[in-house]
């Protein structure tokens, strides 16, 4: 995740949640427009010089270790959700929807279904339980498209989209819809689980008022959204696609040169088991939460093709 300071840091970095998806996002260059270390033609040796020792050690554990090649397309899976994961850290850290209160007071059974989750896709529980603590005692957020469109046109924000995308430590709305455009490859999965938790004794009181927040929250953003136009709203649905297929990690996998075509097989199978809904009775795209997600993903979208078209001006 970036941290972004331009008095301490200067040029914001990717950081991501554990050092070896780190090395073998840089050095495959997954998602390279979000401001990896190595991209661009300056760094272009040293990326090449660090693919080429990771190219190395994955050849290493597939020829030496049993069931390697397995083993490698675990590893290549992992690193390629690793930009959405840790953007839906930033979601948890916001309090979308409630989903950090939710997990945070989940009974012991329901914090160990989604740890395991979050563990098969690659994620740190250290991290996980980090934006959970940030996240869990603020109100909800529920942001809609009127709303999304109003934080793409602020002049306060000094970040530019991409930029909020990787923002570790949101603060409120204005980054909501950048970083759901980015997390989108694993919401689905994650939110099945989400939706589907129930709340021990002394957690049943703080749910119970986060559903309510966020039930006022989303009449008032549905009231705001009568007055986008029809434009507005077909450019979003236009656009989302666009970014919908960006952050694709199965893309991502499939169209790298640097990465074998026996282990791209292997990481696309075992990403979209991963990724699989928990069940059909649970899936997040039976639930009226889907369709509000896809709206507020499409709005990110906009956001986005709103940027690009006052850049090129």
């Amino acid at each position: 995740m970036r941290v972004y300071d331009p008095q301490i840091h200067g040029t914001p970095k990717l950081i991501l949640d554990n050092q070896s998806d780190q090395v073998l996002t840089e050095a495959f260059g997954f998602y390279s427009n979000e401001g990896l270390s190595f991209v661009g033609k300056k760094n272009k040796d040293k990326r090449k010089k660090l693919t080429g020792k990771v190219r190395a050690k994955l050849d290493d554990i597939k020829d030496d270790a049993k069931d390697g090649l397995k083993k490698v397309g675990k590893i290549v899976a992992k690193a390629a959700v690793a930009v959405p994961r840790v953007s839906f850290l930033g979601l948890l850290r916001l309090n979308f929807r409630g989903f950090a209160t939710k997990i945070y007071y989940a009974t012991p059974e329901g914090k160990t279904k989604f740890n395991k989750f979050w563990e098969k896709i690659g994620g740190s529980i250290s991290s996980l339980n980090e934006a959970l603590q940030a996240g869990y005692d603020k109100k909800p957020k529920a942001c809609g498209k009127k709303c999304r469109l109003k934080a793409s046109e602020s002049k306060e924000s000094s970040l530019t989209t991409i930029e909020k995308v990787q923002f570790m430590y949101p603060t409120g709305l204005e980054e909501a819809a950048a970083l759901l455009t980015s997390a989108s490859p694993i919401i689905g999965a994650a939110s099945a689980i989400v939706l589907a938790l129930k709340p021990t004794k002394e957690g049943e009181k703080a749910v119970k008022e986060v559903d309510e927040d966020l039930k006022k929250e989303d009449a008032a953003a549905k009231a705001e959204d009568a007055t986008m136009t029809k434009e507005e709203k077909k450019q979003a649905e236009v656009v989302i696609k666009q970014d919908e297929a960006n952050a694709d990690p199965i893309k991502e996998i499939e169209n790298n040169p640097d990465i074998k075509p026996d282990e791209k097989k292997e990481a696309v199978e075992d990403l979209k088991k991963s990724l699989k809904s928990t069940s059909s009775e649970d899936s997040f795209f039976k639930k009226p939460i889907f369709w509000i997600v896809i709206g507020v993903v499409a709005i990110g979208g906009f956001i986005l093709y709103k940027k690009r078209s006052q850049s090129s001006i």
